[in-house]
């Protein structure tokens, strides 16, 4: 909106103008997303010798079949598309854990290091 106040040409306060709204549209989501991160609890995953602990959901360490890694799995209600694990639990049920896009590449493939020993060594 600060395009309409500017001493420019009509022309440059309507592409001023659109230009926000393209950008509220598609940056708009990146930042309820990261305001989101700052408040919640930074643990990924927590797990025992009996289960796994995902966003407060214990999982039956017996239950658990298969580790998959994804490149895009969808976040909630906004649509935005992040990296994640995805844990294959019995017939149908998969268990998507997002990781947000805050990790690197190091971090994830020790994730999955960890995760796929873990579920092995049953």
């Amino acid at each position: 909106m600060a395009g309409l106040f500017l001493h420019a040409s009509s022309f440059r306060k309507v592409i001023s103008v659109i230009a926000g709204i393209v950008g509220i549209g598609f940056f708009g989501r990146m930042f309820i997303l990261m305001a989101v991160l700052l408040v919640k609890k930074p643990v990924l995953v927590g797990y025992d010798d009996n289960q796994l602990i995902v966003k407060g959901q214990s999982i039956p360490r017996k239950n658990i079949t298969k580790l998959e890694q994804v490149a895009s799995a969808p976040v909630g209600m906004l649509g935005i598309k992040t990296p994640a694990f995805v844990l294959n639990c019995g017939r149908e049920e998969k268990i998507t854990i997002p990781t947000y896009h805050v990790l690197s590449g190091e971090e994830e493939a020790k994730i999955r290091k960890t995760l796929n020993k873990y579920i092995n060594e049953r």
